[in-house]
């Protein structure tokens, strides 16, 4: 029940307040996109170490 109200609430000052909630909607993407782009850069780092074959360059990096 207690959630319910919350939502209900969050929605209302969503509506009422359009500037700060698309501010803080545009916040979180850009925390979510930088993150998933470090994670990224690192996932690939660790697939071209595990690569034994070092010559290896662009899609054939995959394969490895």
């Amino acid at each position: 029940m207690l959630r319910a109200v919350l939502s209900i609430a969050f929605g209302l000052m969503a509506l009422l307040m359009p500037g700060p909630t698309l501010a803080a909607l545009i916040m979180l993407f850009g925390v979510f996109a930088a993150v998933n782009g470090a994670l990224a850069l690192i996932d690939l780092a660790i697939l071209i170490s595990m690569c034994s074959n070092r010559s290896a360059r662009g899609w054939s990096v995959i394969e490895c």
